[in-house]
């Protein structure tokens, strides 16, 4: 991912509680040999409604995060953790089902239904290629190339 990116996601995560911006960030990792997918996702913790609480955070992000095969299936997702980091939540979350990255697609809707200005960056990592998405509220699924 460009550098810049991830800069300013860090430098937005680092602001006090009043941030004048609204944005989140996932960084998916296809592992090929466990043949298994792996979910970061960063958000502000005042922004983000189940707030701590594991079961509504798994819920919420089942509704607001997708990870689609070429054929439209959803892969389920497991909330492994959730812990804070300064004014930042970081979730990790993991599916044992493999699928090709190349034809998957990628929906990020984190905290959409609430920020108008709302921005979410997904960073995939696949094979020796990555993408970089950028979802706002306009935006539906959108395919890794």
């Amino acid at each position: 991912m460009n550098p810049p990116v991830f800069l300013c996601i860090a430098l937005l995560l680092s602001v006090p509680a009043r941030h004048p911006i609204h944005v989140s960030s996932a960084v998916i990792t296809f592992r090929e040999p466990a043949r298994s997918v792996g979910v970061v996702l960063k958000a502000f913790e005042d922004d983000f409604p189940p707030g701590t609480d594991s079961a509504a955070a798994a819920r919420y992000l089942t509704e607001r995060f997708h990870l689609l095969d070429g054929g439209g299936r959803r892969l389920p997702l497991l909330l492994l953790s959730s812990r804070r980091e300064g004014p930042a939540l970081i979730l990790t979350l993991e599916s044992t089902i493999s699928i090709e990255p190349r034809g998957a697609r990628v929906w990020h809707g984190v905290l959409l239904e609430r920020f108008g200005d709302q921005v979410n960056v997904v960073h995939a990592r696949y094979g020796r290629r990555s993408a970089t998405l950028v979802f706002t509220a306009r935006d539906g699924p959108r395919a890794l190339p």
